[in-house]
C-alpha cells in the first residue's frame, strides 16, 4: 500500500544548547504556531522553563503565542 505523503506526520527535534539561541526558538514557535502545528518543549529545569515562558511572552509586542507551562 503506498502512502500519500500528506498522511505521514513530520517529528523535527532541536536542541537548544544555551540561552543566545532564545530569539531563534521564539521565531520557530511562531512559524510553527502560524501553520498550526503543535509543539512540545522539554527542558532540564524548571528555571529555564521559566526564561522560555518569558521570552514567549515578550519576544514580539506584535503578536501573541499561546502557551503554558506544565503544571500552570
Amino acid at each position: 500500500m503506498r502512502r500519500n505523503k500528506t498522511d505521514m506526520s513530520d517529528v523535527n527535534f532541536y536542541q537548544i544548547s544555551n540561552s543566545s539561541t532564545f530569539g531563534p526558538l521564539c521565531n520557530l514557535i511562531q512559524k510553527a504556531y502560524s501553520q498550526a502545528q503543535c509543539i512540545n518543549i522539554r527542558t532540564d529545569s524548571i528555571e529555564l522553563a521559566d526564561e522560555i515562558d518569558e521570552k514567549l511572552w515578550t519576544f514580539d509586542p506584535l503578536s501573541f503565542l499561546p502557551h503554558s507551562k506544565f503544571g500552570d
